[in-house]
């Protein structure tokens, strides 16, 4: 049946200030708010889910937006004049109810691909902490020589257990081995933004699947990567979460600690943890503040609590290529810094944190910048921040999810926003390591034979670690022209052929294996060579640069009308190399 949303405030018209009953001391409790275009674009500076959601509908040219608010920011966005219609007072019980007019409604599931089960938990669609523990148990029972059982790396604010999974071959010293790149992707930082979770199994989901159908990609991947796992990064919020909202729609943020005088265990008590980090901690009361009952309470100190100081630990201890963390929402990748818009960073970093996040979102098409100018206000004493400032890491933030879906989807978008970040997770763990890709392809007249062109190929260690010495790329013919090999390209008796390297398509393969990079018409898809290859040795690179191989003649049959020249273009690792021992 239908669902009736009960509001002391008036519902389908626009509120203003002096309609508003008396602001309630609960800071972590959020109203449901409608805004139609024409948008305001002025009162909008002091709330960022209005301003964000407002960016979010001028983008996709929407008729209106709906986006959750503190109660507080409401009285500010109605006293600015903003005309908006609250839809509902408790964000948490337009939550929990939007929830159970889907499940109540909708057909039963099936299972997931690859025989997993459906991406459902029993709180509002999304899972228990239980019910996260069962699913990693499940997985490491499935795939034994991937997953490893979870390790405890610490004991939360009250008492429940830190862990970590972590994922690659090598299980019997997958934690102690120091020389993969590696990755930790957490999720749950903030207790009430479950879909983090979600995204993350479904991200591990997918590569294991992968592999065990045999999909090279991940199969690497898992050989040549340490993937480290913290699902659930504050169990206290979240379990509060459980026990008070159990059909989902918690809105407690912060961990278990005590800090709000006036309501002893309650949401707004805790400490923000994304606030809890080293650097530039409490570097003012705006992106973080200095109240116990605040949203954004930083706490007393600097890793004050357990929670942040097992991922200070668990980074120090792997020094990770890369640090992702999962929140909601926005759909943006933010990168460091956060804390200030003056924030001095050397242009190099930037410019690899910038390179990567696009490449990170080039399938979901999310925002990608630092948090003021994605997320649209500051944060200090943030995970990422630390994390790249202090060791080093390549760090993002990763905000899944619309202004409509809020911190608890819809049950129907669990899976749509879990497959959004597949791909982004799948980058970061390629680009932890040496990772070779064709920079440029560039052509001159005036090549070794009449008529022909000259072509250079720019090749570019992308990736976070170096592309060691002895790889080579080889150039072969699909169609319509010749190859002359110059100096420093020598033929080669024999090409590999192309349906052999078809599973490298994609252009990201890495450090060890055949891969293989197609240059040519436009949906022409791979075939065998016309004749042998030429090749020549990659030198070496360090990481983030690149370097142009000796250049080649390239000649079309004097009576092609075609302007089609068709070349595969492979690379290896030297002969004899075996994969386990190529990234050196």
């Amino acid at each position: 049946g239908a669902v009736r949303f009960h509001t002391p405030m008036t519902i389908g018209q626009p509120t203003t200030a002096t309609g508003l009953r008396p602001m309630t001391p609960n800071h972590s409790a959020h109203s449901v708010l409608q805004l139609h275009s024409p948008f305001p674009l002025t009162g909008l500076s002091r709330v960022g889910s209005a301003a964000r959601a407002v960016r979010e509908g001028l983008l996709a040219n929407a008729s209106n937006v709906i986006f959750t608010a503190r109660q507080d920011d409401v009285h500010r966005l109605l006293r600015s004049g903003v005309r908006a219609v609250v839809l509902h007072d408790d964000a948490s019980e337009y939550f929990a109810l939007r929830a159970a007019a889907e499940v109540d409604g909708r057909a039963p599931l099936r299972r997931a691909a690859a025989g997993h089960p459906p991406l459902r938990g029993s709180m509002g669609g999304f899972y228990t902490t239980g019910e996260v523990r069962s699913e990693f148990a499940r997985l490491a029972s499935e795939y034994p020589a991937w997953v490893g059982a979870p390790a405890k790396v610490g004991s939360s604010r009250n008492g429940r257990d830190l862990w970590v999974s972590c994922v690659g071959t090598n299980q019997g010293r997958c934690l102690a081995d120091r020389s993969r790149p590696t990755v930790l992707y957490t999720a749950l930082v903030h207790a009430r933004e479950p879909a983090t979770v979600m995204c993350l199994v479904q991200f591990l989901r997918s590569l294991l699947s992968s592999a065990a159908a045999g999909g090279a990609e991940a199969t690497h991947l898992l050989a040549h990567r340490k993937l480290l796992f913290v699902p659930v990064a504050n169990p206290d919020g979240y379990a509060w979460n459980e026990l008070h909202r159990p059909h989902g729609g918690g809105m407690k943020r912060k961990n278990g600690a005590r800090s709000c005088t006036r309501s002893p265990d309650s949401a707004d008590d805790g400490v923000d943890l994304n606030r809890n980090f080293g650097h530039k901690f409490g570097y003012d009361d705006v992106g973080s503040e200095a109240s116990g009952c605040s949203e954004m309470w930083r706490g007393e100190g600097a890793f004050s609590e357990p929670e942040s100081r097992a991922i200070r630990d668990l980074v120090q201890t792997h020094a990770p290529e890369v640090v992702l963390h999962w929140h909601g929402w926005g759909n943006d990748v933010a990168l460091p810094f956060s804390y200030d818009w003056r924030a001095p960073i050397s242009a190099a970093d930037l410019e690899t944190h910038q390179e990567l996040g696009a490449e990170a979102s080039a399938r979901n098409h999310y925002g990608v910048g630092r948090a003021w100018e994605s997320v649209g206000y500051p944060v200090n004493g943030e995970a990422g921040d630390w994390s790249y400032a202090a060791q080093g890491a390549a760090s993002f933030t990763i905000e899944v999810g619309n202004s409509r879906d809020s911190f608890w989807p819809p049950p129907s978008r669990i899976d749509p926003i879990a497959a959004e970040s597949v791909w982004a997770a799948t980058y970061f763990a390629t680009a932890a390591g040496p990772q070779l890709q064709l920079g440029s392809v560039s052509l001159a007249t005036g090549g070794s034979a009449a008529g022909s062109t000259q072509l250079t190929l720019v090749v570019q260690a992308n990736g976070l670690r170096a592309v060691r010495v002895g790889h080579r790329l080889c150039a072969c013919v699909l169609r319509g022209s010749t190859l002359q090999a110059s100096s420093g390209w020598a033929d080669e008796a024999a090409s590999p052929s192309a349906s052999s390297l078809r599973r490298h398509a994609r252009g990201l393969s890495d450090e060890a294996g055949v891969g293989q990079l197609g240059l040519g018409q436009p949906g022409v898809g791979p075939a065998r060579c016309e004749a042998a290859s030429v090749c020549a040795e990659v030198p070496f690179l360090r990481a983030r640069t690149s370097a142009a191989l000796p250049a080649l003649s390239l000649s079309l049959p004097p009576e092609s009308s075609d302007p089609w020249a068709e070349l595969l273009l492979t690379w290896a690792p030297p002969a004899g190399l075996r994969r386990a021992d190529a990234r050196h």
